[in-house]
């Protein structure tokens, strides 16, 4: 019985470790442009829009609101890659679960992406 409860233990942390960590960029992914300006429209081609999340109920209580924010953006770059953009324009960003903590415990980004030449 005990070495059943050490077992639980061991899993439900290691599950939390693994919730726990920002997304990583994909190889190219670090080229990829975030802006807060809209791009011309002369300059760059729209590809379509994506959304990103990062965070939690649970894993946002073990990260750092810098970790989460990042884990967003990563997530919108590495899909901007999959799209062949270049480029993505943060159109909204908020914290879904803003009445449950004043930290930010989730960050979901909705962003356009666009092919553009620079």
């Amino acid at each position: 019985m005990k070495l059943l409860n050490i077992k639980s233990i061991y899993a439900a942390s290691l599950l939390l470790l693994l919730t726990a960590c920002a997304t990583s960029l994909e190889e190219g992914a670090e080229t990829i442009l975030i802006v807060n300006v809209e791009p011309a429209e002369k300059m760059c081609e729209f590809l379509g829009q994506i959304s990103a999340s990062e965070g939690g109920m649970i894993s946002g209580d073990f990260m750092r609101d810098s970790k989460i924010k990042l884990g967003a953006i990563n997530q919108l770059k590495n899909k901007a890659l999959l799209m062949g953009g270049n480029t993505v324009y943060i159109e909204e960003n908020f914290n879904a679960l803003t009445h449950l903590s004043p930290r930010k415990l989730n960050q979901t980004n909705i962003g356009l992406v666009y092919r553009c030449t620079f």
